[in-house]
C-alpha cells in the first residue's frame, strides 16, 4: 500500500471532503492564473497597434459601447481593465493559497491530536516497555 493511500485511509470523511474541496480551489487558482496571463497579449497587441481597435469586432464593440472618443482613452481603459484582471487573478491565488494552508494546518493538527490521544490511551505496560530515550517504539496500528 502506498503512503498516500495509507494517509487517505486515516482521514475522517470530513477531512477527505476538505481535501477534495482544496483540489477544486487549486483548479480555480490555475484558471485565474491562466486568465491573468492570457490578458497580457490583447493589451500589448492593442498598445503596439491601435488600428486593431477598428479591425477587431470585440474591441470595436467595446470602443463604441464605452463611448470612447479617442484611441488613447480606450487604451487607458483597456490598461486599467488589464490591471484589474491581473489583480483579481492574484487575489484569487492569494485567497486560495491561504485556504489551502489553513486546510493543511487543520488536518495536520487533527491528525496530531488523534495520534497523541491514541498514544496516551495505551496501557501502562506499553509505556513501561518503551523508553522515551530510544527511537524504537512500536508502530501504532489503532488508526
Amino acid at each position: 500500500m502506498s503512503i498516500l493511500s495509507e494517509l487517505w485511509s486515516i482521514l475522517t470523511p470530513r477531512q477527505k471532503r476538505y481535501i477534495l474541496l482544496m483540489q477544486v480551489v487549486s483548479v480555480v487558482m490555475a484558471f485565474s492564473t491562466i486568465t491573468g496571463i492570457a490578458a497580457i497579449a490583447p493589451f500589448f497587441a492593442v498598445l503596439g497597434n491601435a488600428q486593431l481597435i477598428d479591425d477587431n469586432r470585440a474591441l470595436r464593440w467595446l470602443y463604441a459601447s464605452g463611448g470612447f472618443t479617442s484611441h488613447g482613452s480606450f487604451m487607458l481603459a483597456l490598461g486599467a481593465g488589464f490591471i484589474g484582471v491581473v489583480l483579481l487573478a492574484n487575489l484569487v491565488s492569494l485567497l486560495g493559497t491561504m485556504a489551502m494552508n489553513r486546510a493543511a494546518l487543520r488536518v495536520g493538527a487533527e491528525l496530531q491530536t488523534a495520534l497523541f490521544e491514541e498514544y496516551l490511551l495505551r496501557p501502562y505496560s506499553f509505556h513501561t516497555a518503551t523508553s522515551s530515550t530510544t527511537q524504537s517504539a512500536p508502530r501504532s496500528t489503532l488508526l
